[in-house]
């Protein structure tokens, strides 16, 4: 294996790591997201059956 293709192999390895680094982390925010707004809307539901009766 040439210097050059073991440089193209090296990175593509780091351009696969940040994708991966990107995705990982999108989907990390986006349960903490899901979670928040479930958090969210369950206390505005609770809020607001408890002010109409």
């Amino acid at each position: 294996m040439d210097a050059r293709a073991e440089l193209g192999v090296r990175s593509n390895l780091r351009m696969y790591q940040q994708m991966f680094i990107k995705k990982s982390f999108y989907n990390c925010f986006k349960s903490t997201f899901c979670t928040l707004m479930q958090f969210t809307s369950n206390r505005c539901n609770k809020v607001w059956m408890f002010s109409k009766h």
